[in-house]
């Protein structure tokens, strides 16, 4: 929870010199990774990809033992650079790992073909707001006519699933990570196998007086249970922390709020270093004309924790309101409907 709390603070602090990218709407961060699950392979199989920068990327296949059908575990890693100039996607150099037999050089073909198809498919697609868009599209490497959706918080392509017309999943996103150094193995070492289960939380219940959390603009009620530890930091007890804020529309989107509601989504969305995303656990829920949550599990590898994370964006005129409650999983399971009034009253 600590590495989320400091993530959403180093990006608040850094909004009143918050700059649009340039011509890609929603960039992303230096070694954020993804990884779909493919079901068109016979056996299990995960395709990761890791965003380095714009001239540097990495792909792997993996696919773990399976003693029923007697398949080796396979994992192939492609180390590439293209070239961020052109206009359509070009490789200009290439270092593969694992791959050893005729076999791997269809899976290499295959990784090849599904990073030029996914680049150029996501070029197409145009995002002013936060929303998931369906798109019809014949994509022969899945078969023929696909129905890929598009979600504007997922890192590198924006897409969620590909699906056939039949409504067979085809490809997944499984899985969302952030490398912490170039030394960070994470993305190399991924097996598809993330345990979502929290630590045993301790819930202690006292008589309280409820009463109204407010910073600047942005408003919630609380209980004297919570313990405020700064203007606009709140602290119940060891399993929950509560942060409000407001911020200014940069001048240049003045006139275009989901637009900017858009990009800090995207930036408070973005996976905490040393952590993992399940990408099932992201919802998107609208809850009035000018307020929208974004909700999602962070899973702390090393330390074994599940983090419920609620982040809410509020328009309000000129300003964007903010409020993040953060909850350690365990926590909140064994009291979901009082932390979900606390979101509820979040004006």
């Amino acid at each position: 929870m600590k590495k989320i709390l400091l993530t959403a603070i180093a990006f608040l602090l850094s909004l009143s010199a918050f700059a649009l990218p340039g011509e890609q709407v929603i960039s992303d961060t230096s070694g954020e990774y993804i990884y779909f699950e493919d079901n068109t392979f016979k056996t299990e199989t995960y395709i990761g990809f890791l965003y380095y920068n714009p001239e540097t990327y990495a792909i792997r296949y993996y696919s773990p033992l399976n003693k029923k059908t007697k398949t080796q575990e396979k994992s192939i890693t492609l180390y590439l650079t293209v070239d961020s100039t052109k206009e359509k996607l070009s490789i200009t150099g290439e270092y593969i790992v694992g791959a050893s037999e005729q076999e791997d050089t269809e899976i290499v073909n295959y990784l090849h073909d599904l990073f030029y198809e996914l680049t150029e498919r996501r070029k197409k697609v145009s995002f002013s707001k936060l929303e998931l868009l369906e798109s019809e599209e014949e994509f022969l490497q899945f078969g023929g006519d696909v129905i890929i959706t598009y979600n504007p918080l997922a890192p590198i392509f924006n897409i969620q699933t590909i699906t056939s017309k039949s409504g067979t999943i085809l490809l997944n996103l499984r899985h969302v990570g952030l490398l912490s150094s170039s030394g960070d193995k994470s993305f190399e070492a991924y097996t598809g196998n993330i345990k979502e289960k929290d630590q045993k939380r301790t819930v202690k219940k006292q008589k309280t007086t409820p009463y109204e959390a407010s910073y600047s603009n942005t408003k919630c009620t609380i209980d004297t249970s919570w313990t405020q530890n700064a203007e606009n930091f709140y602290l119940y007890g060891n399993n929950a922390l509560l942060m409000l804020n407001s911020t200014a529309l940069p001048k240049e989107l003045e006139d275009s709020p989901e637009l900017f509601m858009l990009l800090l989504f995207r930036k408070l969305a973005t996976c905490p270093k040393e952590n993992i995303i399940p990408w099932h656990s992201v919802s998107i829920k609208q809850k009035s004309d000018s307020s929208t949550e974004v909700s999602l599990l962070v899973i702390d590898t090393k330390e074994q924790t599940a983090t419920r994370v609620f982040h809410t964006l509020i328009k309000n005129g000129n300003s964007i309101d903010y409020a993040m409650l953060s909850v350690f999983d365990g926590a909140y399971q064994k009291d979901r409907s009082y932390y979900n009034s606390i979101l509820e009253s979040i004006r």
